[in-house]
């Protein structure tokens, strides 16, 4: 492993509670930007699921000083990139532009932070309460296998955890959505002290802040949001729990789920390195055995790092024709067992961890990826330094480390199981 040479960003927080960091690069005149709130499908409150996700539609609509649909317009004729995105933790808004229109991006983030109210109004709710939803029926309703993330939610934890739904939320809670509600969901999390903004470029830190707080610095806090939910939610599942769905999928597929500890547990970590060594890349485990031995048409498992108790790991394969979900569990389960017994060896430990390693960096040298990286390290981790000790944590880890977490946490622990067995086709007369 070659040295890693720390990332240097300035960190600075206005009167108003809107942290800023700001990380020069002057390779190209260019800049991002990041802006992160607080907030995610975990805030919302049983009966009023998926406001995070439909506010990531509404904050596009106009504002107190910007019209309907100009935001996106407006970066995009300066000759920038523009996005968004919804998780269960927080809300991201995301612009990259050439570095002499920073002070327009930060006009148009403060007007509708300051002011983004104006411009929801019955109609304009009304319009994008139906894009979501057909969003929703698009991605998760009349998709194959597109329920299965929500039905493992329900299986993983129960009604009132944070992580019972999902960001897109449902069509009855979408339905009775009213303009209030809407409105005060945005008073209580879309606030510079709920805020974090990240500016990565050819910038000059004490300019960057100082125009920060010129356009940002005269709104005021908010009034305070509810109370976390509690790490006593971070419980492993009591016991298994499975489900069956037969529906007209094109063949068997099965997803395996586990709690974990919440963000922050040094254990997160060893169980990344397993899954890297479990499904990253032609020569991992669920590589060769599933895909290459033709039984999963493809494979993957994930580690979900969530706050507010219970992370996840979550296992998703899909078989060839002919292979039953039954096959598919128990040749993961076997891998786990494996690894739990044996470990990796120290060549499959080394690809993993390499093959990690290049992942972070490859995201960390671009703009966009550390103005990510430096958001999430301090909106999550409450440490904006973490960018910098990435690489490390990932070489830290040792063979011991992934054998005692899959042996603990995977093979030891109740599963959430859904299985999918494919309604056969029916055969004209």
């Amino acid at each position: 492993m070659s040295e890693f040479k720390p990332f240097e960003f300035v960190h600075h927080t206005l009167d108003n509670g809107l942290q800023i960091l700001v990380s020069p690069d002057r390779v190209a005149p260019v800049v991002a930007m990041n802006l992160w709130y607080d907030v995610g499908s975990r805030h919302e409150r049983p009966g009023r699921t998926g406001f995070a996700h439909l506010f990531e539609h509404l904050m596009f609509e106009g504002s107190t000083s910007v019209g309907t649909g100009e935001h996106m317009r407006t970066v995009q004729d300066a000759g920038g990139e523009v996005n968004a995105t919804t998780s269960s933790e927080r809300t991201v808004y995301i612009q990259t532009v050439p570095v002499e229109q920073l002070e327009l991006m930060l006009y148009l983030e403060a007007d509708r932070m300051a002011g983004l109210l104006d411009g929801v109004t019955q109609e304009c709710l009304d319009k994008q309460r139906d894009v979501v939803k057909n969003e929703r029926r698009q991605r998760y309703d009349n998709q194959p296998y597109g329920n299965g993330h929500e039905r493992m939610a329900a299986l993983m934890y129960p009604v009132g955890h944070p992580y019972h739904h999902l960001p897109i939320g449902s069509m009855e809670d979408l339905t009775a959505a009213s303009l209030e509600d809407v409105h005060e969901f945005f008073r209580t999390y879309y606030t510079p002290d709920n805020a974090v903004l990240s500016i990565v470029g050819d910038v000059d830190p004490d300019a960057a802040i100082e125009l920060v707080a010129k356009h940002m610095g005269h709104i005021p806090k908010g009034s305070g949001q509810p109370e976390a939910p509690s790490g006593e939610l971070d419980a492993p599942l009591a016991a298994d729990t499975r489900e069956v769905l037969r529906e007209k999928v094109p063949a068997a597929a099965l997803f395996l789920g586990y709690r974990l500890p919440s963000l922050g547990d040094p254990v997160l970590d060893h169980l990344t390195t397993a899954a890297s060594v479990l499904d990253n890349g032609r020569a991992s485990v669920f590589q060769r055995r599933l895909v290459q031995g033709e039984v999963a048409q493809n494979a993957s498992v994930s580690i979900n790092r969530r706050v507010a108790g219970a992370s996840e790991c979550m296992v998703t394969a899909i078989g060839r024709q002919g292979t039953t979900a039954e096959t598919l569990e128990k040749i993961i389960r076997e891998e786990f067992q494996r690894l739990a017994v044996d470990g990796p060896s120290e060549l499959e430990l080394q690809r993993a961890q390499s093959m990690r390693q290049r992942g972070v960096l490859d995201r960390l040298t671009s703009l966009e990826g550390r103005a990510e990286e430096l958001c999430r390290s301090t909106t999550l981790y409450k440490d904006p330094n973490r960018i910098n000790t990435l690489v490390d944590r990932i070489w830290a880890t040792t063979v011991a480390d992934v054998r005692e977490a899959v042996e603990e946490h995977l093979v030891n622990q109740p599963a959430a199981v859904l299985e999918y067995e494919p309604i056969a086709k029916e055969v004209a007369a």
